[in-house]
């Protein structure tokens, strides 16, 4: 008796390709979140977060960078992000891991609202361009110009000075 062979889900060599359309979509779309609950918030762009498989994770937000914290508005920024986050359900869309371990991510509050993008409406952060390659970047662009032009936040000064600019001179 002769087995008929069972078709494939994909032609051979197409499981990679698919395998990464996958991975492009989702990371368009809103990829695989994981929720937890943010314990500890270092600065305006740094969190420690358990997830509800009781994992603690360091969380450095996706896409923005903060003003540090010995720097004008970093402590403005960390108080604003502890006022939304802290003690809160979030859900993290992964992005990268940094240099430092640290889970790169998009942090969505339970109301639907995203800390990286509230921090850029308030003032309170710069795209990170060097750093922030998702679709959603060019839409973070116009929040912070939004911000900009209102003199928001960090906008108020004459001159802010980057995060990026200010470690290179301080450290």
């Amino acid at each position: 008796m002769m087995r008929r062979r069972r078709r494939a889900f994909l032609p051979r060599g197409r499981h990679k390709l698919f395998v990464w359309l996958v991975l492009v979509l989702a990371s368009l779309f809103g990829g695989f979140s994981l929720p937890g609950r943010v314990v500890s918030v270092a600065d305006g762009d740094t969190l420690i977060v358990v997830t509800t498989g009781g994992e603690v994770r360091k969380i450095r937000l996706y896409g923005i960078d903060c003003p540090e914290s010995l720097q004008a508005w970093g402590k403005e920024a960390a108080v604003f992000s502890r006022s939304l986050v802290l003690f809160a359900e979030v859900s993290l869309e992964e992005m990268d891991t940094d240099q430092y371990g640290r889970s790169v991510a998009i942090v969505t509050l339970a109301d639907g609202r995203v800390l990286n993008e509230e921090l850029l409406q308030q003032g309170y952060a710069w795209v990170y361009s060097g750093y922030c390659k998702a679709a959603r970047c060019r839409y973070w662009q116009s929040l912070e110009n939004a911000a900009r032009n209102k003199k928001i936040g960090l906008w108020r000064d004459k001159k802010p000075v980057p995060p990026w600019r200010w470690r290179r001179l301080h450290t």
